[in-house]
Formats: structure tokens, C-alpha cells, sequence
């Protein structure tokens, strides 16, 4: 049994290993702030239930394999992108 409860903490801290990846860095996070020229502001808005999630809420985005800081419950975060395609992994 104990073994068990092992394994499935091994499991389960494996699971939620950040990527090893590139991190993009962040703009200023001011909403106010205007967009520079060529870009495309996209916010990333965490609505995730704090009673259902209360110790995991928060989202982990990748963006072409580079990793946005992490987003808390009720918090946002804002990049700026050249306007185009991008493969997306929250």
C-alpha cells in the first residue's frame, strides 16, 4: 500500500514538472499601455473556479514552445505578438 501512495506521488510531481523550454519575458502588464507598432495585444485571463481548483488553479501557457509566466486565479497576463499562427498549449 504504501508503495502504492508512492508511486502515485511520483506520478503526479512528474505530471506537473514545468517544460524545460525557453520563457518569453513580459511587457509591462498595464492594460493602458499601447501596443507597439506591428503588434497585437492578447491577454490571457485565468477565470478557473477557486473552489473547485483552490490549490491548482492556475494556467501554464506555452506558445510555440516558449512558456508565458503562469497565470493565478483572477489575474491576467498580456503579451504582445506579431499578428500570424502559433501553436498554443495551455
Amino acid at each position: 500500500m504504501t508503495l502504492r501512495i508512492l508511486l502515485l506521488a511520483c506520478a503526479f510531481a512528474l505530471g506537473c514538472q514545468t517544460p524545460d523550454d525557453t520563457r518569453l519575458g513580459l511587457p509591462d502588464q498595464r492594460l493602458d499601455v499601447p501596443a507597439p507598432s506591428g503588434l497585437a495585444r492578447v491577454v490571457f485571463f485565468n477565470t478557473s473556479n477557486k473552489a473547485l481548483y483552490p490549490a491548482s488553479g492556475f494556467v501554464r501557457i506555452q506558445l510555440n514552445g516558449s512558456t508565458i509566466p503562469t497565470v493565478n486565479h483572477d489575474r491576467y497576463t498580456q503579451i504582445f505578438l506579431e499578428p500570424g499562427e502559433y501553436d498554443l498549449l495551455l
